[in-house]
């Protein structure tokens, strides 16, 4: 398996746990379509009334370089969070 694959499985794999996580905790989540430059997951209760948005940052073990964050001024959404792995 290529060097990019290996990047968007473990990309992949960070937004699933915390999907996982949150839905331990009794609330919804979902994954965004790939192409979404400011969030990876919504989450909500189960009612509906509220919801966040969540950009899921992952890193390999081998990755020394750190997260990659771009440009997190765009990310000024008031319920906007960002999950580090």
């Amino acid at each position: 398996m290529g060097e990019q694959s290996n990047l968007y499985l473990t990309g992949l794999t960070g937004e699933y746990f915390v999907c996982a996580e949150i839905c331990r905790h009794k609330f919804l989540a979902l994954t965004t379509p790939k192409n979404n430059p400011m969030f990876d997951v919504i989450a909500t209760n189960m009612t509906g009334s509220k919801s966040v948005f969540i950009q899921v940052k992952t890193k390999s073990v081998e990755n020394t370089q750190g997260w990659k964050l771009g440009n997190i001024k765009k990310m000024k959404q008031e319920k906007t969070y960002l999950s580090f792995l």
